[in-house]
């Protein structure tokens, strides 16, 4: 009995590839490689397929796996210098912004204000002429043209 069982399992081993079916092979008009278990195109040819060849273990698999470590890490450390690139030109932006508005809101002052002044040292008001004035709002208009769009 033990014998006729062996006798049905190596049969059946060796007619796996047999009952598996045909593998074609053929090149499509742009030149790729293509398998099936029918023919794509008339010029498709059979290929012989032996089930029972192992496929040999990859002897540089840990090699592999250094490379992909070394390119995720290039990959992360990339990421990262745009998000910091990102942050930065963000920062920038907002510093802009407040630059433009409080220039905006200083040359309304100036230009709402009844007469301006600048404390002295001993504390006593130095009021403005009509040029510095004028010099006042030349410098916010400067401002609000490099900061402002």
């Amino acid at each position: 009995m033990k014998a006729g069982l062996a006798a049905v399992f190596v049969i059946l081993w060796y007619a796996g590839p047999v009952l598996a079916g045909d593998i074609y092979r053929w090149l499509d008009e742009h030149g790729k490689v293509h398998y099936g278990d029918r023919p794509g195109i008339s010029s498709a040819r059979k290929v012989l397929v032996d089930s029972r060849d192992k496929i040999p273990a990859n002897p540089a698999g840990g090699e592999r796996k250094q490379k992909q470590q070394r390119l995720l890490k290039a990959y992360e450390i990339e990421r990262q210098r745009k998000q910091e690139k990102r942050q930065k030109v963000r920062k920038e932006k907002h510093k802009l912004a407040n630059d433009c508005a409080t220039a905006r809101k200083k040359l309304r002052e100036i230009r709402d204000a009844r007469y301006l002044y600048q404390k002295g040292k001993d504390g006593k008001r130095a009021i403005y002429t009509a040029a510095q004035r004028q010099a006042a709002t030349r410098e916010l208009r400067d401002a609000i043209a490099r900061h402002c769009d």
